[in-house]
């Protein structure tokens, strides 16, 4: 089974609200998507992202008993951030403690359940936000439902 994860995460600073989203699909047809309010510690755009990538794969982790019937995952999302922060960054900032980096509770999630979770072959790929990604323009406008000053207009396009 190959499985294909979109992300994202918003935060409003005028609102002080933060949330973050995903799908994921299979080729066997499997579909799931979930958004989540996040109400506690450092709220910001980085965080929010970070969480719905994190959430999907906590998601996967919990659903899937046997990881090797899982042939590959590839996380898409749009924030350079997380890409190059656990494809390239993460391994050097293990090595130093994570000493002067931000986040670092997330970054320890992330990589656990990037290197250490069972799962074979995860890939992370970048896609540019807002060019009509489909997965990706659904998990940006179901972080919008929460974190939007506007809310009951996008509750009403869901």
């Amino acid at each position: 089974m190959n499985i294909t994860i979109w992300t994202d995460g918003s935060y409003n600073r005028h609102n002080n609200k933060c949330a973050c989203a995903y799908v994921i699909k299979s080729d066997t047809g499997f579909y799931h998507e979930q958004s989540f309010k996040i109400l506690e510690g450092k709220l910001s755009t980085n965080i929010a992202e970070m969480q719905g990538i994190i959430q999907a794969l906590k998601f996967l982790h919990l659903c899937v008993d046997n990881k090797d019937m899982i042939e590959s995952i590839t996380v898409t999302s749009d924030s350079q951030y997380c890409i190059k922060g656990i494809t390239e960054w993460v391994h050097k900032w293990r090595t130093e403690c994570f000493q002067g980096r931000k986040n670092v509770a997330e970054w320890k999630d992330f990589y656990q359940l990037t290197y250490k979770s069972g799962f074979k072959n995860i890939q992370f790929k970048w896609v540019k936000g807002h060019t009509g990604v489909e997965e990706n323009e659904r998990c940006d406008l179901l972080c919008g439902v929460i974190t939007s000053t506007k809310a009951d207009k996008l509750r009403e396009r869901l």
